[in-house]
């Protein structure tokens, strides 16, 4: 499977983030109580290594907005959804196969 994706300056959003995982595991519609799930597995995926190298730009006030961008330049865009999809799917039943 392979998508494009541009990403604006600022990096892409974090929601975008997130849609781009669930869309990776075959879901196309993110509720919204399912977005702030996955934003902060999101948040927390990106304080580890090596994921912490890539500039992210976490939230400045409590959680964040959906919108707020995440300063992730688009050559590591694929890496970071593709990992937080794998860190998501076991709660949503889903398994993803390597490519």
């Amino acid at each position: 499977m392979s998508f494009t994706v541009s990403v604006p300056v600022g990096g892409p959003t974090r929601g975008r983030v997130v849609e781009l995982a669930y869309g990776a595991m075959g879901i196309n519609d993110v509720e919204p109580e399912d977005m702030l799930k996955a934003l902060a597995i999101f948040d927390a995926m990106m304080a580890e290594w090596p994921w912490s190298g890539l500039g992210y730009e976490p939230a400045t006030y409590g959680e964040g907005l959906p919108t707020d961008p995440t300063g992730i330049a688009g050559d590591a865009l694929s890496g970071v959804y593709l990992e937080l999809a794998l860190r998501l799917a076991p709660a949503v039943g889903k398994t993803l196969q390597p490519e």
